[in-house]
């Protein structure tokens, strides 16, 4: 092609520059939300729970623990969902060798028992799957037995981490290795084969094998504690579903210590069923020469349960409650029935270590018996968790210390969440790049979570607001499995109050509403003018709020009043018994809003209306 004249150059030069700065500003306007390449939405969507996974047994030699290296034998009872199925997928990790796949022997009549039966499986990435010989009929149940190794000398706080004794520590806990584990988001899979996904649930039994002078403790119940030939097996049994994630498992040497006030220096029993004994059995396991530090931090425990079974109107639901304090762990985590907790909290001093005891504790009704579908839906679990943080300091202290902890998530919330769509993500959403991300976000289901549920309690009352999640917990306690608008419809049918935009504005859209506002006096009447300052468009429309006003007079009085604001711009005109001294908006933080009075009462003015 010829050279064309040097006009035309200059002319075709120019349109590739305007099309590469359009081209420029494209990208840089592109929709988050879309994959640029392909178009496709990007989304997390829950895997399909094709079978039922009604138990778990879990057989574990952990060896001698000199190195991170485990035998395992993964025993499933199965049932297909829906229709009849030849292919099971199960999440496992690259760090599982397994051995074979196989049914189970079985006994089929008197003295009679059919060998175990090989089954074909591959792998592909971190799935194992298993094609079944016949297809498996709906509902009914079968074994499948999975025989395998794992090295987890990879796991640094996923999965089942291993930490190498201090051979200069004073504790004997601190100079013998310890293991524990960490399941969520999804890190299960990396030590033994499951439906690594919230949205599946089953029974389990944990049988572990480990040297004698080790503890090893689990969900549930304990069956056994067998020692032979300098190997002890403890046997545990969690008999009422839960999901995988929630599967705990942590060897060490520790002191068990029993924090049942009437009787504090008895020996813990946790061999018993919860409905077959009269007290629920309240322990911990500490390091070795911290059992007063023990006694001292943890002390409220069984006094916060009766708090949160009276609050949430449902008797705690599992066989016991143990905190086991492990060196090296980061927080906390709520498996169920068997906290695993930061062995720093035993440091804390007065009521400093409450929040994160009282946030593990109400995860075993939010979290545990009733647990998210999906990762999108998480700040069922956190928000309720941090929430009760507000519920035990109000315990305490009255409502002087609940709002004190409702206005630090408030300050959290102020300062670091200014997102809008479409580039923030909203605290309900499945759009996050891992599953880790929904626990980080600035829309996080932690403090804005909690913050959405003091709005509900304000908007609704508190006797209505805890009725309506005892409704909750109540219908989906059996499944064990809820998303948002679950929640929210269990609030509506004990209020009869509609609450779709409610949830609307506060947990699909990410950010806070932010107002700018002006004060004017006159004659008895008290103008507002606000104005939202936050992005607006169509993405993003004009929050609507009620707005409560708090009027403070020169002679001390007081009255509330409130402000509706249905648009970017509102303007009200309020009369009032005489200038105030001061205007105060929002008082009890019943919006997720940040207030700024541009022009307070001191100087106003009288204001177009």
């Amino acid at each position: 092609m010829p050279r064309p004249p040097h006009r035309l150059t200059a002319l075709l030069a120019l349109f590739a520059g305007l099309t590469q700065a359009s081209t420029s500003l494209w990208a840089q306007e592109a929709d988050p939300r879309l994959n640029p390449t392909t178009g496709a939405l990007k989304a997390n969507w829950a895997p399909a729970a094709d079978f039922d996974h009604k138990h778990l047994r879990l057989e574990l030699d952990m060896g001698d623990l000199s190195k991170p290296m485990l035998r395992g034998v993964a025993t499933f009872t199965l049932a297909s969902r829906g229709t009849a199925r030849s292919e099971i997928r199960l999440d496992a990790g690259t760090d599982l060798t397994v051995e074979r796949v196989e049914f189970p022997e079985r006994t089929v009549g008197r003295n009679l028992k059919e060998p175990a039966k090989p089954i074909p499986f591959t792998r592909e990435g971190r799935d194992l799957i298993v094609t079944l010989p016949a297809p498996a009929k709906p509902g009914e149940a079968f074994d499948l037995r999975v025989v395998y190794s794992a090295d987890y000398s990879s796991g640094r706080g996923e999965g089942l981490t291993y930490l190498k004794p201090n051979e200069k520590a004073e504790s004997e806990t601190d100079r013998s290795p310890i293991v524990y584990s960490q399941g969520q988001a999804e890190h299960h899979h990396k030590w033994f084969p499951c439906h690594d996904f919230p949205n599946e649930r089953a029974t389990t039994e944990m049988i572990v094998t480990v040297p004698t002078g080790y503890e090893a403790v689990s969900n549930g119940r304990l069956v056994s504690r067998k020692a032979d030939r300098g190997r002890t097996t403890f046997h545990w049994l969690q008999d009422k579903h839960h999901p995988y994630y929630l599967v705990t498992l942590v060897v060490g040497k520790f002191t068990i210590i029993n924090l049942d006030p009437e009787r504090p220096n008895a020996k813990p029993d946790m061999s018993f069923p919860r409905e077959d004994r009269f007290r629920l059995p309240v322990t911990a396991y500490v390091p070795i020469g911290r059992e007063e530090d023990g006694q001292r931090v943890l002390k409220d425990t069984w006094e916060m349960i009766g708090v949160f079974e009276k609050v949430f109107d449902e008797p705690y639901p599992w066989d016991k409650y143990t905190q086991v304090m492990v060196r090296g762990f980061g927080g906390g985590m709520e498996n169920t029935s068997a906290t695993t907790m930061y062995a720093e909290l035993l440091n804390a001093r007065g009521q400093q270590g409450d929040d994160i005891i009282a946030h593990e504790l109400a995860h075993q009704w939010f979290g545990d018996l009733v647990t998210c579908r999906t990762w999108a839906h998480l700040w069922l679990n956190e928000g309720w968790a941090t929430y009760s943080e507000a519920i035990w300091a109000e315990h305490l202290e009255g409502d002087e210390g609940y709002m004190r902890t409702i206005a630090s998530w408030m300050s959290q919330q102020r300062m670091g969440n200014r997102g809008s769509l479409p580039r923030a993500i909203p605290m309900v959403s499945n759009r996050y790049a891992n599953p880790d991300q929904p626990f980080q976000k600035a829309d996080n289901p932690y403090s804005k979570g909690a913050l959405v549920l003091h709005a509900l309690r304000e908007k609704l009352g508190k006797e209505v607001f805890f009725r309506g999640a005892a409704l909750y917990l109540d219908r989906h306690k059996e499944r064990g499995l809820a998303e948002t608008d679950d929640f929210r419809r269990a609030l509506e049918d004990v209020s009869g109050v509609p609450l779709d935009r409610f949830f609307e504005q506060w947990t699909l859209r990410p950010g806070l509403a932010r107002l700018d506002i002006k004060l004017g006096y006159a004659d008895g009447e008290l103008a507002i003018d606000a104005t939202q300052t936050q992005k607006i468009d169509s993405d993003n429309p004009a929050y609507v709020m009620s707005v409560p006003v708090r009027i403070r007079y020169e002679d001390g009085t007081t009255e509330m009043l409130s402000f509706e604001i249905a648009e970017k711009n509102a303007k009200a005109t309020m009369r009032v018994k005489g200038k105030p001294a001061e205007v105060s908006f929002d008082p009890r933080l019943t919006n997720l809003a940040v207030y700024t009075v541009s022009q307070p009462i001191a100087s106003a003015e009288p204001i177009e209306r």
